[in-house]
């Protein structure tokens, strides 16, 4: 655990967690963050990607979470066609710069969708690889994946289904976004049934030119999710809910 005001020898230079995530620079810029009062303390870690580490922070009594994006370990590649098109950013060379806008891309995005009044995380601040953001949980615990609730835990199926395709459409009219990586591994079921759609880094905008594609993944997968259910959704028409008729 990180605590504010800890003597610097108390994080060493060479210290790594989860195969890398904190280097010499992250650690500077997590020091920042706790001394300009975005966070008090970093708690041990939530979740674990190849591209990113998530960790409990708090600031005072409230709970909060924080994102580090690994730098060593994020393909250009996989970025390109998220970023290719958006005027919002830059396409950067150099591997650290590519992490910086993928962690600004991520915080704009969510700005965008907690701004529209959608149920996603509300973003505080981005630093370099690093995103500080509200939890979607309970104090301390965050709240489980949809992947992980066994299908019979689940009370009202088309409710759910109901609320996911509202979210959907919410999102590309009011926020002017297609999410692009729409599953059940990226939705939070907070404890009264309440779903919350979590990493947005990879969202582009509405009139992107993958946008389309984006959508069409996004809506296969929503379908492949309730199937499990016995719900049966025809793409096109789901599309047109979200989108409208002329898409």
């Amino acid at each position: 655990m990180v605590k504010k005001h800890e003597r610097r020898s108390h994080l060493k230079p060479e210290q790594k967690l989860e195969g890398g995530v904190f280097d010499v620079q992250t650690l500077v810029a997590l020091r920042k963050l706790m001394k300009t009062g975005f966070i008090d303390k970093l708690d041990g870690p939530i979740a674990t990607g190849k591209e990113a580490d998530v960790f409990l922070a708090r600031l005072k009594d409230e709970p909060r979470v924080v994102k580090i994006f690994r730098i060593e370990t994020t393909s250009f590649k996989n970025i390109l066609p998220y970023i290719q098109g958006d005027p919002r950013f830059r396409i950067r060379r150099k591997r650290h710069e590519i992490v910086f806008e993928w962690a600004k891309k991520e915080f704009r995005n969510l700005e965008r969708a907690h701004y529209a009044g959608l149920k996603v995380p509300k973003p505080y601040k981005v630093m370099r690889n690093i995103l500080i953001m509200s939890l979607i949980g309970t104090d301390s615990t965050p709240a489980p994946q949809l992947n992980t609730i066994p299908t019979g835990e689940i009370k009202n199926p088309k409710k759910l289904a109901k609320d996911l395709l509202e979210f959907l459409k919410q999102l590309h009219k009011k926020a002017g976004l297609v999410h692009a990586d729409f599953s059940e591994f990226n939705i939070l079921m907070k404890s009264a049934g309440e779903p919350y759609v979590v990493d947005f880094a990879q969202a582009v905008l509405t009139d992107s030119r993958n946008a389309k594609d984006f959508l069409g993944r996004d809506v296969e997968n929503y379908i492949r999710y309730f199937a499990k259910y016995k719900l049966d959704f025809d793409k096109e028409k789901v599309l047109k809910e979200i989108i409208g008729e002329n898409h």
